[in-house]
This record gives structure tokens, C-alpha cells and sequence, in this order.
């Protein structure tokens, strides 16, 4: 609409800002779809580097562990994709891509997965003695978990180990132990 007035179409009748107009929406529009996957914001992982000590360093893997199953939480399989190395081995499959797909297939066949994860523990692994590179360690993170979703008869739990590379915050391997409920 074109204004006749010479106010700015940004302020208010005494200069001020406007206030925005409260959001309504038509009363036979849907406000959301039927399931909506809700995106965390995503969290920086600060980088391992050397001279981090192992509390730090299990702080770190121990975050990048908790993004790693909230993201499988929200089934965000291409969330879980850019947290992994290029050759990572989890849920049967190798590499960055098939391990995606794997984790699309599963939240498939779980509808309504949701995991619980507990009792964390982290070692630090270092390096082989014949490596020259001293700064070289691996990282792995073990936890119990608990897993729901929509069939009961799916419901299962168990422990898994969660690999990390050197910064600690990709993941190099899953190893899953599960046990059905």
C-alpha cells in the first residue's frame, strides 16, 4: 500500500519503533506438519591439541559424544554424517556416505527412537611406539544406553564405544553391544 504520510513506514505514531504485529495465523491452516524434527544449535567442539590434559580431553570427547547421539535423537543421519571421518566404520557399514545411509535405514525401520545414554567413561589410548608423531592418541568414549521407540519389541539397550580421532571431535568407529529388552 502506498502512504500519503511523510512517516517512516518503521516508526510509530511519536517516532518510535513500531511495535511488530503479533503473528495469527488463518484458524483452517495448519500451524506445523504432523511430526516435526526439531534442529539443536549446533555446538563448537573446541579442538584437542597437545597440550590438553585428560580432564580436558575427556570433557571434549565426552561432549562430542553426547552431539553425536542427541543428533541421532533428532534422526538427523547428515548431522551425525559431518561429525564422521571419511573412512569411518559404524552400524555395519564403511565409509562417510554408507554409514549415513545405514543410520537413514535405521531410524526407518525404529519410528519414534529416542536413546537415553549413561555412565560415560573415557580412555585415552596413546599412540603405537613406533609412531614418530608423539602427538598422536586415540580417544574412545564407552556409555550404557537405553533405546526406545514407537515398537515395544524393538526397545533394547546396551553399552557402545564411540572411537574419536586425534581433535576429538570426528568419529572414527562405532562398536555397538546391544542386548534386546
Amino acid at each position: 500500500a502506498y502512504r500519503l504520510d511523510h512517516h517512516s513506514p518503521k516508526l510509530g505514531p511519536r517516532g518510535g519503533r513500531a511495535s511488530p504485529a503479533p503473528f495469527t495465523s488463518p484458524s483452517g491452516a495448519r500451524r506445523a506438519p504432523r511430526f516435526v524434527v526439531t534442529r539443536a544449535v549446533s555446538e563448537k567442539v573446541p579442538a584437542a591439541n597437545s597440550s590438553m590434559d585428560d580432564d580436558s580431553v575427556a570433557s571434549v570427547a565426552i561432549r562430542t559424544v553426547r552431539l553425536f547421539v542427541q543428533r541421532q535423537n533428532e534422526l538427523d543421519a547428515d548431522g551425525c554424517a559431518t561429525m564422521l571421518v571419511d573412512d569411518a566404520e559404524a552400524y555395519g557399514a564403511v565409509g562417510r556416505e554408507n554409514v549415513r545411509n545405514a543410520l537413514r535405514d535405521w531410524f526407518e525401520r525404529h519410528p519414534g527412537l529416542r536413546y537415553e545414554c549413561h555412565d560415560f567413561e573415557v580412555a585415552v589410548h596413546s599412540a603405537a611406539a613406533d609412531d614418530d608423531d608423539d602427538d598422536e592418541i586415540d580417544v574412545s568414549v564407552t556409555f550404557s544406553f537405553e533405546r526406545r521407540c514407537d515398537d515395544r519389541e524393538r526397545w533394547g539397550g546396551g553399552r557402545e564405544t564411540v572411537w574419536l580421532d586425534r581433535s576429538c571431535r570426528r568419529v572414527r568407529r562405532v562398536e555397538v553391544e546391544a542386548r534386546p529388552k
